[in-house]
């Protein structure tokens, strides 16, 4: 009887995992067609290709940053004075 108890638990663990691995493979091809469909781009009502297209400019990059808090040095450089001479 300890036998049958004893494969029943290594037949309901097996089970265990093979669930396990199943979930995992679908989540898998899940994430995988997800990946497939928004690498492909934008495509219009036909099904072609979208590009946009724009006209360049020069002018100077600008960029704000914004935050709130406290600074903190996280380490500290001692600058000395220019000295000329022989060495």
């Amino acid at each position: 009887m300890d036998m049958a108890k004893s494969i029943d638990r290594v037949q309901s663990s097996e089970m265990k995992k093979l669930k396990i691995i199943k979930w995992q493979v679908a989540v898998a091809v899940l994430a995988e067609t997800f990946i497939l469909f928004s690498c492909t781009g934008r495509k219009t009502a036909e099904g072609k290709q979208k590009y946009d297209f724009t006209t360049l400019s020069k002018g100077s990059v600008e960029s704000t940053v914004s935050s709130t808090g406290t600074l903190a040095v996280v380490s500290s450089v001692d600058v000395l004075a220019q000295m000329s001479g022989r060495i």
